[in-house]
């Protein structure tokens, strides 16, 4: 993975779920911006309805990130998935792909 002047980095997460690990994508996505990248939250829906109005969860706002529903399938941009949702590393052609092994357990479950 490289990231470049003009990378933008998307991260898959449920949208309106609360657990820990939509939260620790938030909190990657929060470092990300804090360190000077274009990052933001690519919601999806998942077990919950996708409130596209207010994607966010209440527990997640306090992370101040940026969020999407569309993302721009180019060269110098990445794509972040949790293991969960590895499907989506398929959906795209020209984008950096990162698989984050969040845990074990959800992938056999």
């Amino acid at each position: 993975m490289k990231i470049y002047s003009d990378t933008k980095v998307y991260i898959i997460c449920p949208g309106n779920y609360n657990s820990g690990g939509p939260e620790s994508l938030n909190q990657l996505c929060s470092k990300l911006i804090e360190f000077g990248i274009d990052a933001a939250i690519l919601y999806i829906q998942d077990s919950v309805p996708l409130n596209k109005e207010d994607p966010v969860h209440d527990n997640y706002k306090k992370y101040h990130t940026l969020y999407t529903f569309k993302l721009e399938d180019e060269p110098h941009n990445v794509l972040i998935v949790p293991e969960y949702f590895s499907e989506y590393l398929y959906a795209v052609k020209n984008i950096q792909r990162v698989l984050w092994w969040m845990s074990i357990g959800n992938y056999f479950d």
